[in-house]
């Protein structure tokens, strides 16, 4: 994806018993390797790193919170 904006957000889906997806933002360096349907690395709460599969790709965050970047895309 060639979109290299300073606001990229991915909704993923993780491996938890939980509903919906998590917004995480994307930064500029990883944005290029980004697509629905690759796995990237995040972290959920503190300390909890998780591999995540990506939803969507988006310019507007669905959450109003800050958000985490993603850590690496691994596909």
């Amino acid at each position: 994806m060639s979109l290299l904006s300073p606001n990229l957000f991915v909704d993923v889906y993780l491996p938890l018993v939980l509903p919906g997806t998590f917004t995480y933002h994307v930064p500029v360096e990883l944005q290029d390797q980004v697509a629905p349907g690759k796995r990237v690395v995040v972290q959920f709460g503190k300390q909890k790193i998780y591999t995540a599969i990506i939803k969507r790709i988006t310019a507007e965050s669905s959450v109003d919170v800050q958000t985490k970047p993603i850590s690496a895309v691994l596909d």
